[in-house]
């Protein structure tokens, strides 16, 4: 395997263990731990944005069945583990911050890694 092969691999890898996190956890039971929830419907929950520090309102909408959210005050959404690479690493993370968001996913929730290289 050439060193192309080797990194094409990796991220082949890495996308795969996304996919199956963004299917297994449910993003609007973590926010929860983060937000007070405002509304609530089946299709979308409401809440005061963890994301920015003058929410007034109820800015950060997560869309259930999608298992995506949106700040409206900050502009940002995704997935879960883009939720908590915000919450825990600013608005701006890097690579690494993501990366050690993926880490802490797999610890703190028990998310079981099936794949071998």
């Amino acid at each position: 395997m050439n060193n192309l092969d080797n990194i094409l691999s990796k991220k082949t890898v890495l996308r795969d263990i996304v996919h199956d996190i963004e299917k297994q956890i449910d993003l609007n039971s973590i926010v929860e731990q983060y937000a007070e929830l405002g509304d609530d419907n089946p299709v979308t929950a409401k809440y005061k944005s963890p994301l920015a520090d003058d929410d007034k309102g109820l800015s950060l909408y997560v869309h259930r069945q999608r298992n995506v959210f949106k700040c409206f005050i900050t502009g940002k959404g995704g997935n879960v583990i883009d939720f908590l690479t915000y919450v825990n690493h600013g608005l701006e993370p890097s690579c690494k911050d993501y990366l050690t968001t993926l880490d802490q996913i797999v610890s703190d929730y028990d998310y079981d890694l099936n794949y071998t290289n």
